[in-house]
């Protein structure tokens, strides 16, 4: 018989890494989403596309 395949009795549950910070990495997802450098370079200007800091 297979085991379940996770155990929540464990310590390997516990959080290792905190998620993305909000608009952590909004510039890499505008640029897969198709935009190019100048165009989010142009949203960044028009404050249309946040980035941190």
């Amino acid at each position: 018989m297979i085991g379940f395949p996770v155990n929540s009795q464990s310590d390997a549950m516990r959080l290792r890494l905190l998620p993305p910070r909000l608009v952590e990495h909004s510039v890499e997802v505008a640029r897969s989403l198709g935009f190019s450098e100048s165009e989010t370079d142009a949203m960044i200007a028009e404050r249309a596309l946040k980035v941190p800091g």
